[in-house]
Parts: structure tokens; sequence; C-alpha cells
């Protein structure tokens, strides 16, 4: 129901106007009728009626006066003007002030009110149902928060391209006081990993919750600044350091991760250790500042002792060079290549990658994917691809299963990309390979 409520001065026009439409037939309900504006306004600040219908002239407040004295206070009450031939210029300032739309008192007809009424009634509704959509919104935003930032700064950190406007405006909306200046990531990977494996799959997620809750209470004290998981056990902080020069911004960043690394030894006894990038001073470039700290990281790999690690990037050709580029000897390279292999044999057909590989064997995907091609002169994925294309045939020879699920036993669940990659690899689709064998 639309609560409506009349003001006006001289008692037939009210009365004339409660008995000229079925009020409750067309969805309003009368709730209060004023003999003045004064009246009126106390009135209204107490019912808040959806629709005050007002003359323009009364005594003590006019109508003019009285939209005027009521718009600010009751933002969503809509206003009709009753007016007489020689009222137009009050007409036209209530307009101008807020009214919606008016009548003339000696041409007000049934009909042409209720259509009025009815219009107005339209616009209250529509404005309701976007409230409410707004308020929804809202809620499910709040309620949605931390997933929703996550979201957001996995695709800054990863391949999701956004421009800096777009970022801004996510982050307003979000909440996000991250300056585009002095931006620096901090990666947090966990060593101890057998601490985490230990747990089951949910006990896992809860874990990496209670982490990241834990470093949101430490970044409290260094605003602003954000974390969010990158894999498991690895953590991402965002932050937009306060420094006057780059040996006091790499100082501050220090001091976060001595921090961070304290209280994940002291509440899980979680050993750590921390790349951190280079500053950036675009939102854009935190891809770039994710993978200097990813980076930063495997130039200490072999640093037993220090657990923090700065970015360092070459002086003469700008060109980044890992520590295990340069003094890792080559037999090590192949050790680790030869173990990512018998990883990739015992779970090929489960959903694995390049990220996945490397996360297991604790280094960047870049550099996995670099001493594979420099030490097979196969690229990762066309290893891979093979280890799955040679199961598949040996099932296609000797199962009776169905190809779709030959795919999916190798790791490929859709059964058009497994006929694609299969004939790419073979030549012949595998129902024409299986009929071969015959």
């Amino acid at each position: 129901m639309i609560s409506v409520m009349i003001a006006d001065d001289e008692t037939l026009a009210r009365v004339g106007l409660k008995t000229m439409i079925p009020w409750e037939k067309y969805g309003f309900h009368l709730v209060a009728e004023a003999e003045n504006g004064k009246v009126a306004m106390d009135l209204a600040l107490q019912l808040k009626p959806d629709i005050i219908i007002t003359d323009i002239k009364m005594p003590l407040l006019n109508g003019v006066e009285l939209i005027s004295a009521l718009r600010e206070q009751l933002k969503d009450t809509k206003f009709i003007v009753l007016s007489s031939y020689g009222d137009f210029d009050y007409v036209k300032e209530a307009m101008q002030i807020g009214a919606e739309d008016y009548i003339l008192k000696l041409e007000m007809e049934p009909e042409p009110f209720a259509e009025l009424l009815n219009k107005v009634k339209g616009k209250i509704e529509a404005e309701r149902s976007r409230h409410k959509e707004e308020r929804a919104d809202e809620w499910n935003k709040r309620r949605n928060l931390p997933a929703l930032r996550e979201k957001l700064f996995q695709n800054l950190l990863f391949s999701y391209y956004i421009n800096e406007d777009e970022i801004q405006e996510q982050f307003n909306y979000l909440d996000i006081k991250l300056h585009a200046e002095n931006l620096v990531c901090l990666l947090v990977r966990v060593e101890n990993r057998e601490l985490y494996e230990k747990y089951g799959v949910d006990d896992r997620y809860v874990l990496t919750y209670g982490v990241t809750n834990m470093i949101e209470e430490i970044l409290q004290n260094y605003p602003p600044a954000y974390v969010t998981s990158t894999n498991s056990m690895e953590f991402a902080i965002i932050h937009s350091f306060k420094a006057d020069s780059e040996t006091e911004l790499k100082s501050a960043a220090e001091k976060l991760a001595v921090h961070v690394e304290s209280a994940l030894k002291t509440y899980f006894n979680f050993k750590c250790r921390i790349g951190i990038s280079d500053s950036c001073s675009r939102l854009g470039k935190l891809k770039s500042a994710y993978r200097e700290a990813s980076t930063a990281l495997d130039q200490g790999f072999s640093e037993l002792k220090r657990t923090i690690h700065h970015y360092q990037r070459h002086l003469d050709t700008g060109h980044t060079v890992s520590f295990e580029e340069e003094f890792k000897p080559i037999d090590d390279g192949r050790s680790i290549v030869a173990r990512a292999k018998k990883y990739m044999l015992k779970h090929y057909d489960e959903d694995i990658s390049l990220k996945t590989v490397s996360q297991y064997h604790n280094i960047s995907p870049n550099y996995l994917s670099s001493l594979f091609k420099r030490t097979t002169n196969e690229n990762f994925i066309d290893f891979l691809i093979h280890v799955r294309i040679e199961q598949a045939q040996y099932l296609l020879k000797n199962s009776t299963s169905k190809i779709y699920e030959i795919g999916i036993k190798v790791g490929y669940p859709d059964a058009y990309y497994f006929s694609k990659i299969f004939k790419k690899v073979t030549g012949l689709t595998p129902q024409e390979y299986r009929n071969c064998q015959k």
C-alpha cells in the first residue's frame, strides 16, 4: 500500500479529494489530513507518507514552504500540488524544488486524478525495487567482500588485464585503499610443507584461512596493505609504502617481512621464506611485482641462512638472472627435471600443470620451464602431452573402455579436446587408432 496525506485548508476540498476515487482499490491508504501547513509538516515527520497532496496556498506554511521544509528529511516522499489559475508562479517554484506534478482544483476529475496518482505510485515502486536491489547488492558485497577482494587480486597478480581506471573503480567498490605509489609485493612461501600436507583437504582450507587471518591482523599495523592466498601455503602481500627513498622503502618492507615470518613461526611453527619485489607506481604492474617477488625467492633459493630476499635486477643488461641460473650446477637442474618427470608420470591423470608441478617442488614455474627446456630440449607441456597420449594408446589397444573414459583416465575429461590432442600427436582420431589395432 502507498500511504497518502492530504493538506488543504479548505474542508470541502479535503472531503472532495477523499471521496473522489476508491483509494484502497487503487492501492493507496489515506493516513492523515491537515488543515494548514504547520500541522501538515508535523504529521508528515511523524507518519512519513509516501505521497503528500498539498494545496499551494495555506496558512502558516504554504505548499512551497512545506515542500522545501520536508524534502531533505523525507527524501522518498513525493509531492503533488493543488493549485488555482492564479497560482502558476508558486506551482513553477514547487516543481523546481521537487514536486512531481500539479492539479488545477477546478478541473480535477476522478480519472485523470487516478492516472496521476498511479504514475507517482509507479515511480515509488520502481525506486523501492531499485533500493531493494541496491541493499541486496550491498549486503552481498559485504558478505562476500573477502572473496571479491581475493578474486580481484588474483586477476591482478596473474593473467587478467584490467586498465588503471577499471582497477581504481573496483578498488573503490570493494573499499580497497591501496595507492598507486611505492607498491610492493611480498611473497610468503612456507618451507616445511610436511606440516601442511599432514592435514586433510578441509583442514588445509581452515589452515590457509587461519594464516590469512593472522597476516591480515598484522597488516592492520602497516596500512594500507592486503594479503591473498596464491598457492597452497603461499601468500602474496600487496603494500603501498610511505617512503622518501628506495632504501627507506626496502627497510620498511623488510620490517613487515620479519614480523610476518616471526608470527608464522610462533603461532603455526611454520618456517617461511619471503621474496620482496621492487616498487612500482601503477596498479596494473602488480603482476610484474608478483613475478619479481617470486624471482627473488628463486634468486635466494640456496642461501639457507637468509629467509628474506629482495629482488635483484642485473645491472648491465636489465636481464634478471636467478641464483640458480648463475650458480647451480647443471646436474642439479637435471635432478629437478627428473623429479618433475617422475611426478608427471605418476599424476598424469590429474589436473596438473607447470604451476602445480613447480609448486610441488617449491620452485617457480618460470625456473622449472627454463630447466625443462635446457635439460631435455623439450617443453614441459609437450612432455606431459606425450605421456598422456602414450598411455591413451596403450588403453585403446588393451582395454574395452569407451573413448571418453580413456580420455578421463589420462587427464582429459573433455572428450572433444582429448580427440583433438590425440589426432594432433598421432595423426589419427582415437577411434581410427583403435580400429587399426584390430
